[in-house]
């Protein structure tokens, strides 16, 4: 199978083509600014690379919905919508936080995957290890998932237990333990989602079963956006599952 991955809700997003669950192609490029100008280019560009164009499509498309920055959520959620339309291919949203987890080390049994949604508080999961009954490997399978939380009171739920914390908070919750930190991993080498990875889950998901709707998929915001603040109106949770 072969898979287009889009992630634009970080600070650095990417497109990349999976074939087989092996990276084909791969661009990364700046999220701020001229996300839209970037997007669409840096797409055609990884389909070039892998031998694909509209007219020879890839076999699927997956995106990242977040949590994360709210316009660039937005944007790679409209195109990966778009051309699911255009090419009448299926369509998997990956979450965030999901996809985080996949960078833990082979060894860690439980991960929390934290990302920082400002206002002093992180956007969080946590998750532990269990086999994929469809592929027979080890997978990350969520037991807990708060949404936005305080640093202190995510610290007070993790207690004693030992645990792989991963994203762009990860060393914020680890300060808290303070002396206690003795049983918190924290991964440095990625703290906010690859492109690669949202690739490679989302073809995972989409072989379990898992198809989302490309008329009523929506970002994981978690937070309300500043005009819906204004006018008091409540955000819809996303369809897709976490």
């Amino acid at each position: 199978m072969i898979v287009l991955a889009i992630e634009t809700a970080g600070p650095v997003g990417g497109v990349a083509i999976i074939a087989s669950g092996r990276l084909t192609s791969k661009i990364e490029f700046q999220t701020q600014g001229q996300l839209g100008a970037r997007l669409t280019p840096a797409i055609d560009k990884v389909m070039k690379e892998a031998g694909l164009s509209h007219d020879v499509p890839p076999d699927m498309i997956t995106v990242d919905i977040g949590p994360g920055s709210y316009t660039g959520i937005r944007v790679g959620l409209a195109a990966a919508k778009g051309l699911a339309f255009g090419w009448q291919r299926p369509l998997v949203g990956v979450s965030s936080m999901n996809a985080l987890a996949e960078e833990a080390p082979e060894g860690s049994e439980k991960v929390v995957t934290v990302i920082d949604a400002r206002k002093g508080e992180v956007y969080a999961s946590i998750f532990d290890r269990v086999k994929d009954p469809a592929t027979n490997l080890m997978a990350w399978r969520l037991v807990f998932s708060p949404g936005i939380i305080s640093p202190v009171k995510l610290a007070e739920k993790i207690g004693d237990d030992q645990v792989t914390l991963v994203g762009n908070a990860a060393n914020t919750i680890r300060q808290v333990f303070g002396k206690n930190a003795k049983n918190v991993e924290v991964v440095d080498t990625q703290v906010w989602p690859d492109v690669e990875k949202i690739g490679q889950l989302g073809s995972r998901l989409y072989q379990r079963g898992r198809l989302d709707d490309a008329l009523s998929l929506t970002p994981v915001y978690m937070r309300p956006t500043a005009p819906e603040m204004a006018t008091g109106r409540k955000r819809k949770r996303s369809t897709s599952k976490i």
